[in-house]
C-alpha cells in the first residue's frame, strides 16, 4: 500500500506546518526546529514538492485564532495546496470546527493526504476514526483547559498572581507548582519604586521615567531560559504600570484578590496606583469598587444638603494646551498621548459641592479637599495630648478603672438586694390581700407602685467603658496625623467614622461640627496642661507617685476634689 501510495503522492504540492503553544512549553513537546526536522524527514520519504513552510506559536484550542493556519486552508480549497506535511495530526486541530474542516477538506478530495510521523490520511480513509483521532486531540485540551483554570482559581483563592511576574519581581520558581508566588526582584525592585516615585512626586512623565530607566540606570529585564537579558524596552515599563499586582491586588473573573504572598512588597498603594492610571490617560485593569472620597457623607451644606466630590484633572501638554484627562488621552492640538509627552504639567484637585444648589443650578462653590485636611489637622492639633500626660495617666488610668470596677461591684450587690426586697413586698401585698388585710383596689395600686419602682432602677443608664476609650484617645491625635500622611481613603473614612465630627460649608467658610465629647476635650485640655506644667506638678512627677498623687496632681483632668465634673479622661467624656 506504501509503494502505491508513495506513486500517487509523489511531486504533489505539499506545505509544512508546525505548531507550538505555550501550553507545549511546559509539556516538553517537541520545538519548532525538532518538528523541522520531522517534517524534512517525512518529505524525502513520500517525494512531496515543498511549495511552503507554515509555522506559528499559537494555540489550536479554539477555532479562528491561528492565522496561517487559516491561509492555509483557504488556499486548499483554492487548489493551491494538495498536502499537508506535520509531526502529528493534533498540530493542526484541537477543536470540531476546525478539525471538521480538514476531514471536509479530505473527504471532498481536495485535500489529497495529510502526512504525519505516525500515518498518512487519505480521501479514501475512515473518517469515523480520523475524526476519533482528532477528538481525542480535542478532548485532551479541553481537559488540559480545565486543569490549568482549576489551577488558576485555587491560586487566587489563595492569593497568588497566576501571571509570570512583572518587572521589579520574580517567579519563586523554587515553590512548588502552583504554589509559586512572585518575590521582590534584588536588583531592580528599587529603581522600578524610584521610577514611580518620579511619576507620583516630580511631576514626570511614564516617557520620562522610562528614558531614566533605560539610558541613566541602564536597566535591563530579567533573564529567563530563552529570554531577557536586554535594556527595558517602553512596552515592558508601560505594562508594569497597569497592572494592579504591583499595589498588592489583582482581578480573577472581576472579583478583587488581596496578595497574600509574604516575600512581594507593593511598589504601590492602590490610591497611588489609579492616580498613575489616570496620569497615563487610562484605566488600566476595570475598576470595580466604587470611587470615594475621603469626605463623602461628612461635608455638609448650610441647608443640610451633602456636597458631593467632584475632581478637576488637567494635563498641560509639551506644545503649551492644556485639556482634562478625564475623558481623552491625547493632546487635542497636536494629537500627543500622554504617556509619550516628555514634560507634562499634571493638575489635580479634589472639591466638594453642595449637592441640592448645584441641582437646582443656585451657584454652589466648591470647597476644596485640601481644605478639609487643614481643619481636620487643626482639630487633631486641638485634642493632641502631651506626653507627660500620656505617661502620667496611663500609670494610674486602670488603677482608677480597677476602683471603678470595684464600685460597680458593691452597686451590683446593692442593686441585687433592692430588688430582692422588692419581690418580698410584692408577696408581702398578695399574702395581705389574700387575708383580707388589703382590698382588690389597695392591693393593685401598691402593685404598680412596686413595678414602676423596680422599672426606673432597671432603666438607669449602664456605665460605659471609658477606661479602654480613653486609652485609645491619647493617642489618637498622632494617629489623624499619621494616617492623612501615609494613609489611603478607606484608612481616613475609618478616622472621620471614628472621630464622627462634621464639616459645614455655607459657601464662603468650612466649619467643624464636633460631637460633645470631642468638644470637652478641646475645652479642658488647656487647663490639664496647665495643672501638670506648673512647678509643683513637676515636683510630684519627678518622684515616685501614687494614686493619690495622680488625683491630687491633675484635679482637672481627674475631676476630683470639690468640683461635680467627672474624669475628663474617662467618664466625663463618654458617659454624654
Amino acid at each position: 500500500m506504501n509503494h502505491n501510495t508513495q506513486e500517487r503522492i509523489a511531486g504533489l504540492r505539499a506545505v509544512k506546518y508546525r505548531r507550538k503553544s505555550q501550553e507545549d512549553k511546559k509539556k516538553q513537546i517537541l520545538s519548532l526546529g525538532t518538528q523541522a526536522d520531522v517534517c524534512t524527514e517525512l518529505e524525502e520519504y513520500w517525494s512531496v514538492d515543498i511549495i511552503q513552510d507554515y509555522s506559528e506559536t499559537k494555540s489550536a484550542l479554539t477555532a479562528g485564532k491561528r492565522d496561517k493556519f487559516t491561509e492555509m486552508m483557504e488556499r486548499i480549497e483554492k487548489d493551491e495546496i494538495d498536502v499537508i506535511v506535520c509531526w502529528k495530526i493534533d498540530r493542526l486541530a484541537r477543536n470540531m470546527k476546525e478539525g471538521g474542516w480538514i476531514i471536509d477538506l479530505l473527504q471532498s478530495k481536495k485535500l489529497k493526504a495529510i502526512i504525519t510521523k505516525e500515518k498518512i490520511y487519505l480521501p479514501e480513509d475512515n473518517t469515523i476514526i480520523t475524526a476519533i483521532e482528532m477528538a481525542t486531540a480535542t478532548e485532551y485540551s479541553r481537559e488540559l483547559s480545565k486543569k490549568v483554570n482549576d489551577g488558576n482559581a485555587k491560586k487566587a483563592r489563595n492569593g497568588l498572581p497566576n501571571t509570570h511576574a512583572v518587572i521589579g519581581y520574580l517567579n519563586n520558581t523554587h515553590k512548588e507548582q502552583g504554589e509559586r508566588d512572585w518575590r521582590d526582584d534584588p536588583e531592580r525592585w528599587k529603581y522600578i519604586r524610584q521610577g514611580c516615585r518620579k511619576i507620583l512626586d516630580e511631576n514626570m512623565s511614564p516617557y520620562q521615567v522610562f528614558l531614566w530607566l533605560r539610558d541613566e540606570i541602564k536597566m535591563t529585564t530579567p533573564k529567563r531560559r530563552t529570554l531577557g537579558g536586554r535594556p527595558i524596552v517602553k512596552s515592558v515599563f508601560y505594562r508594569f504600570l497597569k497592572r494592579p499586582e504591583i499595589a498588592g491586588f489583582f482581578y480573577h473573573k472581576d472579583e478583587k484578590i488581596i496578595i497574600t504572598g509574604d516575600e512581594m512588597t507593593p511598589i504601590l498603594t492602590e490610591d497611588e496606583f489609579w492616580l498613575i492610571q489616570e496620569r497615563m490617560g487610562r484605566t488600566g485593569q476595570k475598576r470595580t469598587t466604587q470611587t470615594i472620597s475621603p469626605y463623602s457623607g461628612y461635608i455638609y451644606g448650610d441647608n443640610g444638603s451633602v456636597c458631593t466630590p467632584d475632581s478637576v484633572k488637567r494635563v498641560t501638554c509639551d506644545c503649551g494646551k492644556a485639556f482634562s484627562i478625564k475623558k481623552r488621552t491625547t493632546c487635542p492640538h497636536c494629537d500627543t498621548d500622554v504617556v509619550d509627552m516628555k514634560n507634562p504639567k499634571f493638575y489635580s484637585k479634589q472639591y466638594y459641592y453642595n449637592t441640592e444648589r448645584k441641582r437646582n443650578k443656585l451657584g454652589a462653590k466648591g470647597v476644596t479637599e485640601s481644605s478639609a485636611d487643614e481643619k481636620l489637622l487643626q482639630l487633631a492639633e486641638q485634642i493632641s495630648f502631651d506626653e507627660k500626660i500620656i505617661e502620667w495617666s496611663k500609670k494610674y488610668l486602670h488603677e482608677l478603672r480597677d476602683k471603678e470596677v470595684e464600685d460597680m461591684r458593691q452597686v451590683s450587690v446593692s442593686q441585687n438586694n433592692y430588688f430582692k426586697k422588692l419581690e418580698e413586698r410584692k408577696q408581702r401585698a398578695k399574702d395581705a390581700f389574700l387575708d383580707g388585710v388589703f382590698t382588690q383596689e389597695e392591693y393593685q395600686e401598691e402593685k404598680r407602685s412596686i413595678e414602676k419602682e423596680e422599672k426606673q432602677k432597671k432603666t438607669q443608664p449602664q456605665k460605659a467603658d471609658w477606661y479602654a476609650l480613653a486609652d485609645s484617645l491619647m493617642t489618637f491625635s498622632g494617629e489623624i496625623r499619621l494616617v492623612w500622611e501615609h494613609g489611603q481613603v478607606k484608612e481616613k473614612r475609618a478616622i472621620l467614622e471614628k472621630l464622627q465630627s462634621n464639616f459645614m460649608w455655607d459657601e464662603k467658610s468650612l466649619n467643624v461640627s464636633n460631637t460633645k465629647q470631642v468638644n470637652v476635650l478641646i475645652e479642658y485640655l488647656p487647663k490639664v496642661m496647665d495643672e501638670i506644667n506648673s512647678i509643683e506638678q513637676a515636683k510630684s512627677l519627678d518622684k515616685q507617685g501614687s494614686l493619690q498623687d495622680f488625683r491630687d496632681t491633675c484635679p482637672t483632668l481627674c475631676g476630683w476634689g470639690e468640683s461635680n465634673s467627672r474624669p475628663l479622661l474617662g467618664r466625663q467624656v463618654f458617659y454624654h
